[in-house]
């Protein structure tokens, strides 16, 4: 039967004369829909050898119905952006895979009105010179952190890059063995060293190094003291970090600079939300070091960036380095970041105009409400599949406020005809996407980072799997 199936599979050219196709053109170029008929003969002859189709099945998926069917889907993929939006289940609320933190309302505006045409980015308003493009962010950052200068790049791991290898390419950089760090990505502290021209020199013990490990590691060839935030995991127990104040003392008396690597840079107190003490970047600044580097896409709640605050001769500094420009951040990122920085100006309002933060702070006992009124809005007529309100446990993700959990609740699914990873890639495959996380045989989707909209669009995906 799969070889006289095979036979009737047309020639590109003869179903390119099929009204449905020639329909078709109207939207897709000749071109296109000849490339992408192709690629969808080629996928229904691959199935028909490849699979033990039932009878029914393969002759529908070589008819001209079902050609004309998986053209169509393969044409309208080509139409959605690949980094569309998507509904996390997940309980990971900077979720690296779906782009960390979801960005506020009033950053998304600010793009809108100010990135359909030409913008100002790297010119003064009012003079028509040229200037440093992340001049603007400067001023709201050191208001913010209590810095005399600031500057922005990439990402954190481009900020660490260019701090090293501005201060210590060649030198020595003293670090605690207990904040030699690897963050996502395969990201190590020691590599990026290597790559900066900087030789790391390590001191203490995993879980306890004081300020006399320090000293006594300096030699003439020693380039900087460094201290890494341990964002991504915690040491607990008999355990002694050297703060950063003494630190500052020393290399003053020594007359060597001192950076700090927050990781993931916080604004506000996370006490106040139930979670442990996080440093604050402006305490970090007020502790007197050259610089402070941090993320912008993590508990800052922006864009991706890696900003660098500190002494502004320092800043300068790493401003004048080679790589600076080949790290430097564009329009649209600058412009998410000051709209983002902005909402901190107002710090009785910036909890709920952060995303990151309105979900961090979600009392649990709200999501539990919401979760059985979704539930309860779907009614017995749930067919195959079994829906569940069960307590859960979400995370930040993204290396913040590692080892604390965050109470939450979710919808437990288990479908009579999908096992739990079908059921998962169905909803994975659904439109919008829908991330989930197995747990056991069931499948959850954590109420702790749906968003607004979310649901109404989860009821319609969920119905449609019934």
């Amino acid at each position: 039967m799969t070889k006289n199936l095979l036979k009737t599979l047309p020639q590109v050219e003869k179903a390119l004369q099929w009204r449905e196709i020639k329909d078709l053109a109207k939207r897709y170029s000749r071109s296109e829909l000849t490339r992408v008929l192709r690629s969808t003969l080629e996928e229904i002859r691959a199935a028909l050898l490849a699979e033990s189709l039932d009878p029914a099945r393969a002759e529908r998926l070589a008819s001209r119905e079902g050609i004309v069917g998986r053209l169509r889907r393969l044409l309208a993929s080509r139409l959605r952006s690949s980094y569309r939006k998507v509904i996390n289940g997940t309980g990971v609320l900077l979720h690296t895979g779906l782009g960390r933190s979801v960005l506020p309302s009033a950053a998304v505006d600010a793009f809108r009105a100010n990135h359909t045409g030409y913008s100002i980015v790297e010119v003064d308003g009012r003079s028509g010179e040229r200037n440093q493009r992340e001049g603007a962010l400067r001023e709201v950052l050191c208001e913010l952190t209590g810095a005399e200068s600031a500057t922005v790049v990439n990402n954190n791991a481009a900020a660490t890059l260019l701090i090293l290898g501005t201060f210590a390419r060649g030198k020595e950089v003293i670090v605690s063995r207990g904040q030699l760090v690897e963050i996502g990505g395969s990201f190590r502290v020691p590599d990026i060293m290597k790559e900066s021209g900087a030789r790391l020199v390590e001191v203490g013990t995993t879980n306890r190094t004081y300020a006399k490990d320090f000293e006594a590691a300096i030699t003439p060839d020693t380039g900087m003291l460094l201290e890494v935030h341990t964002s991504n995991y915690a040491i607990r127990g008999f355990a002694h970090h050297t703060p950063l104040e003494d630190l500052v003392e020393l290399g003053a008396s020594k007359g060597l600079p001192v950076a700090s690597d927050l990781g993931s840079g916080c604004f506000l107190d996370m006490m106040k939300f139930g979670f442990e003490h996080e440093p604050l970047v402006r305490d970090k600044v007020l502790a007197g070091p050259e610089v402070v580097c941090f993320s912008g896409d993590k508990l800052l709640g922006g864009p991706q960036a890696g900003i660098i605050v500190g002494k502004k001769t320092a800043v300068e500094k790493v401003r004048a380095h080679p790589l600076f420009r080949a790290l430097r951040v564009d329009k649209v990122s600058l412009t998410l970041l000051e709209a983002t920085l902005g909402l901190y100006r107002n710090p009785e309002k910036v909890q709920e105009n952060i995303p990151i933060l309105r979900m961090l702070s979600l009392p649990a006992q709200e999501l539990k409400a919401r979760a059985d009124a979704f539930a309860a809005g779907l009614g017995n007529d749930t067919g195959r599949l079994a829906i569940e309100v069960v307590e859960s446990s979400a995370q930040t993700g993204s290396g913040s406020l590692p080892d604390q959990a965050i109470p939450s609740w979710a919808l437990a699914l288990e479908h009579s005809e999908l096992n739990p990873r079908k059921l998962s890639e169905a909803l994975r495959s659904a439109n919008p996407p829908v991330f989930t996380r197995v747990h056991g045989d069931r499948v959850l989707v954590d109420f702790r980072t749906l968003l607004d909209g979310d649901e109404e669009n989860l009821a319609r995906i969920l119905k449609r799997l019934v």
